[in-house]
């Protein structure tokens, strides 16, 4: 999006620091993401607080996040701004992402209650980063190399109403299609 700043237009993305890891982003095309910031001890949907994603959606996305936010001790809160970097992983690749509020405090001294926390957020990373599977994954292949490509995935029944992509990586094909149980057709373009 465009914002108007004193007279001048400034696009999303515009900062040498956010093309950097947007570029990054994309190299790698994670299959999980998730941010840490302060404050809170909230798990945040991975849409702004302007969206409405579907029905389906929502209710998919909400079991993972109930699963972790149990798993931490933490709630669930929507989130405050639009274009953070877990909305744009989902919205641009399909990566499952998702923003964990840390801490009781904004910056809070390095101390045995960072280490409390470390130790409370933990069980919920490792079970995102280990046990968690998307609904369809594996490899686009070129037909005439045999390497990997990358393409963009639809599917259908599609849940995704907002203009939200699914690809798979440039560097070796990998796609991770985060969907509900059921049966679809996939296209690979």
């Amino acid at each position: 999006g465009v914002a108007a700043v004193a007279g001048t237009s400034v696009l999303a993305g515009s900062e040498a620091e956010n093309r950097t890891m947007m570029a990054v982003g994309k190299a790698l095309a994670p299959e999980r993401y998730v941010d840490f910031h302060s404050y809170g001890q909230d798990v945040l949907f991975p849409y702004g607080p302007c969206l409405s994603p579907s029905a389906g959606i929502t209710s998919f996305l909400n079991g993972y996040i109930t699963d972790v936010m149990t798993t931490l001790g933490y709630s669930t809160r929507a989130s405050s701004a639009s274009g953070e970097a877990p909305h744009q992983h989902w919205a641009d690749r399909g990566t499952l992402s998702l923003l964990f509020e840390v801490g009781t405090a904004f910056q809070p001294a390095y101390t045995a209650t960072i280490a409390e926390e470390q130790a409370q957020v933990w069980p919920g990373l490792r079970k995102v980063l280990t046990q968690w599977r998307p609904g369809v994954s594996g490899h686009v292949r070129s037909v005439f190399l045999g390497q990997g490509v990358e393409a963009q995935i639809s599917y259908t029944p599609n849940l995704l109403t907002l203009g939200e992509k699914v690809a798979s990586r440039a560097r070796d094909g990998r796609f991770s299609m985060w969907v509900p149980p059921g049966t679809y057709q996939v296209t690979f373009t």
